[in-house]
């Protein structure tokens, strides 16, 4: 089965695909997300930090941030987080997959490592559905704060970020593996 989504993502893997995901990354990473916050932050009645842009954070923090919501904001960061903040992490995964794809694909023996590379951003995507999980806990329960919750909220915030960073080292480091075979082929 894996094999079968390895293979047709790799015959999808072009132009025209990476703009689409591109496109729809855009929209929600550029509008909808800015959107959310801004709602929030409007709710709140001034500008607020959201946890799951922090790298990561102890009990004092989220006290912190969180005391800095209203009911309200608290409410709709909750109801964001569950429902907006469900689709972002299957569109960057997209994107992360499509793009991937179409430059490994395009690398001599870069296919080899396809099943390997494309694995990366579906874990990205999961770790920040356990992120959001845990911050939902978080804004529901304040002011009582759970510990558990707080350490793995933090933990999977700091893999999500730490993931995303790889992910991007390996993007970076296919184009320049890229760049260099074409150049050398020359």
């Amino acid at each position: 089965m894996f094999r079968k989504i390895v293979s047709f993502t790799i015959e999808q893997s072009n132009l025209k695909t990476w703009l689409i995901a591109l496109t729809l990354y855009l929209l929600t990473g550029g509008v909808l997300m800015p959107y959310g916050a801004s709602r929030i932050s409007e709710a709140a009645g001034h500008p607020v930090e959201i946890l799951d842009l922090q790298f990561s954070y102890d009990k004092e923090r989220v006290i912190e941030i969180l005391s800095d919501y209203s009911e309200r904001a608290r409410t709709l960061a909750a109801i964001f987080n569950a429902t907006a903040d469900s689709f972002y992490p299957v569109i960057y995964a997209l994107l992360f997959i499509v793009t991937v794809s179409w430059i490994f694909k395009n690398v001599n023996g870069g296919r080899a490592y396809l099943k390997v590379l494309l694995v990366l951003p579906i874990l990205i995507m999961l770790v920040d559905y356990m992120e959001n999980s845990y911050i939902i806990s978080l804004l529901n329960d304040f002011p009582k704060i759970n510990d558990t919750n707080v350490l793995y909220g933090s933990l999977f915030t700091t893999t999500k970020w730490s993931l995303v960073f790889l992910q991007l080292g390996i993007i970076l480091s296919g184009l320049i593996l890229l760049i260099w075979q074409k150049a050398r082929a020359k």
